[in-house]
């Protein structure tokens, strides 16, 4: 199975910017957006967008609606999609005018395989001033995340994939002297890939490798040098992060690559070829 995942800090416009970008979905079966930034209120800025992508063979789709126009997510596919409740935060269809929610979670079948996935946009916690909400949501996960897992059958693929606003690397914590993720971040998503939840991040690895030091990243800031974003291949300075990941169960394997040559939004799209362990 094969899934692009981005955050394209608005949908639509990222679209209506660079329609050439539909041509990185063609060959994929599911798409994996964050920050949608579309309200339930003004769903009908979704429609056009909707078209295209049943025009490229991806009929179904889920959406979290942004809650004010800000946040939000959509998850496409060429199969089946049955949208899954989880705890509190979401509910049984995609076209209810819920909260926005960190966690769409979806279920569809690609080649026999049973696949559940978990499109993330979890909250940063530098957008909220007390970081509250990221904090909210690192102790609602520890009871969320083992939940899902149980909920799932052996043979099915849990695939969370998407916008963390965490890295897996300590040497990411600290930009311009200040915080980047806070250690408690970090810990965070490291105890993902810990038993019990035992993630797997795969073969994780970029187009163009981003300094001299061999490391890469998925975020990168705009600010800087006017019109010239500070990623791969132009360096990497210490605003830039790796934030988003594709992890699977211990049950598949994923490879996933950064396309870190596409600087159209501050987010580098991933690319991951999922599969089954048999």
């Amino acid at each position: 199975m094969k899934l692009f995942s981005q955050n394209c800090a608005g949908l639509v416009a990222f679209l209506e910017k660079h329609p050439t970008s539909f041509d990185m979905f063609v060959d994929c079966d599911i798409i994996s957006i964050q920050e949608l930034r579309v309200s339930a209120g003004d769903e009908n800025r979704l429609l056009p967008v909707l078209k295209t992508f049943r025009d490229l063979g991806f009929p179904y789709h889920a959406v979290s609606w942004a809650e004010k126009g800000i946040g939000g997510s959509v998850t496409f596919s060429k199969t089946r999609l049955t949208v899954l409740t989880l705890g509190g935060g979401q509910r049984d269809t995609q076209r209810d005018a819920r909260r926005d929610t960190p966690l769409l979670v979806t279920h569809t079948k690609v080649e026999g395989v049973h696949y559940v996935i978990v499109n993330c946009y979890i909250p940063n916690y530098g957008n909220n001033g007390d970081g509250k909400a990221k904090l909210d949501f690192i102790e609602e996960s520890k009871t969320l995340f083992p939940e899902l897992l149980s909920r799932c059958a052996e043979n099915t693929v849990v695939v969370f994939a998407g916008d963390f606003n965490a890295t897996l690397d300590p040497k990411n914590c600290k930009r311009k002297g200040k915080p980047g993720c806070l250690p408690v971040e970090v810990e965070w998503i490291q105890s993902l890939t810990e038993e019990p939840l035992s993630l797997s991040l795969g073969e994780f690895t970029a187009e163009v490798i981003g300094n001299q030091r061999g490391e890469f990243f998925t975020y990168y800031s705009f600010r800087g040098r006017q019109g010239e974003p500070h990623g791969a291949p132009h360096g990497v300075p210490l605003g830039s992060m790796t934030l988003d990941y594709v992890l699977t169960t211990p049950n598949a394997i994923a490879e996933t690559k950064v396309l870190n040559t596409i600087t159209t939004r501050d987010h580098f799209p991933l690319v991951s070829t999922i599969s089954l362990l048999r």
